[in-house]
């Protein structure tokens, strides 16, 4: 492989693991410390609305441009392997592993637009039924997170045992 090469296919990664970084990092943060402390200190009241929806706001459009970060760095990077053989394949562990991985993002991202796109607009709901149904999503898309990352690794370990990083 060429110097030239590889530094596209590492830039192609860095890109790839970048986005996967912050959107992954950004729910863990905002699940786990940032939501908590805002409620414990200021407490559940009309600022804490807006301040939350404010944050909620300017996540959601980093984590838009992720999403495509990860789509486009993605595509360019699945078939780089012998042992890929398509979309949604299990003829081979890589490829289950690779399966299992993009069903889980297909869910982080439905979770993401379901939030950032639809809850507000839901009339029938409480405010209160909302946060929770917001709270949940968060929950659950960080588990989907962390089982994105978890198969990632079983997916480089596979290609660093077959050679093919």
């Amino acid at each position: 492989m060429s110097m030239t090469n590889e530094l596209i296919l590492g830039t192609i990664k860095f890109i790839h693991d970048l986005c996967t970084a912050i959107w992954i990092g950004g729910l863990i943060v905002l699940g786990s410390v940032l939501l908590p402390s805002i409620k414990q200190i200021i407490g559940m009241n009309e600022q804490t609305k807006q301040l939350t929806k404010q944050i909620k706001n300017k996540l959601s459009k980093i984590v838009y441009i992720c999403m495509i970060g990860l789509l486009i760095t993605g595509v360019l990077m699945s078939n780089r392997s012998p042992l890929f053989t398509s979309f949604f394949s299990i003829s081979n562990g890589y490829s289950l592993y690779l399966t299992i991985k993009h069903i889980l993002i297909g869910g982080m991202v439905i979770i993401a637009l379901t939030r950032s796109q639809v809850i507000e607009r839901l009339k029938q709901i409480t405010p209160r039924t909302k946060n929770k149904l917001n709270i949940l999503l968060i929950a659950v898309n960080i588990v989907f997170g962390i089982l994105v990352l978890f198969f990632s690794g079983l997916i480089a370990a596979i290609g660093l045992m077959a050679g093919t990083p």
